[in-house]
């Protein structure tokens, strides 16, 4: 989204944070709004609901680790589209965090992030998940892989709910932990 954009959604936010106990965001490729000193307004506009941008939360014993980072897939400027390097660097850091449950926007590579028939995700996150054995991985960002998997003691979901055309074509997922 964008500055106009961000006005209503934080509402729908805010809104979905009264209604339950524990409501956490992790932004994407198309939140442009969130970008370097500007994240720490928006964060603080969206509260009571959570914002993680490669931070964890706890939440009746689980922590939760939320990141935005993705490779990038074309030349367009993006946010949160990191380097190979920078991805490496980040993910080869957050070994010794402990956490259960991972929220990315973009998925690991070779699970669930299939599209134009090739494997869009990122190995780097791959091999994290791969070493860590979180229960849980959401993410969404590749439309066309909408589902889940189990592997490797950890449950993976795609829960992008738009088709390539931008219409909400999925349902929601309920996950209860």
């Amino acid at each position: 989204g964008n500055d106009l954009e961000w006005e209503p959604f934080c509402s729908w936010l805010k809104e979905a944070a009264c209604k339950y106990e524990c409501v956490i965001y992790v932004p994407g490729n198309h939140d442009r709004m969130f970008s370097g000193v500007r994240d720490l307004r928006y964060i603080e506009e969206a509260r009571p609901a959570n914002v993680l941008i490669n931070r964890t939360l706890s939440y009746k014993g689980y922590t939760f680790l939320g990141s935005p980072v993705m490779r990038a897939l074309d030349d367009n400027p993006r946010a949160y589209y990191w380097s190979d390097d920078l991805r490496r660097i980040f993910w080869e850091n957050l070994w010794a965090i402990n956490h259960q449950i991972v929220i990315t926007h973009a998925p690991m590579y070779g699970t669930l992030d299939l599209a134009r028939g090739e494997n869009l995700g990122c190995e780097y996150l791959g091999r994290h998940v791969s070493r860590r054995q979180p229960l849980l991985h959401i993410h969404g960002h590749i439309h066309q892989a909408y589902g889940w998997e189990y592997s490797n003691k950890t449950y993976s979901v795609n829960a992008a709910l738009c088709n390539l055309e931008t219409e909400p074509v999925n349902p929601p997922w309920l996950i209860n932990i």
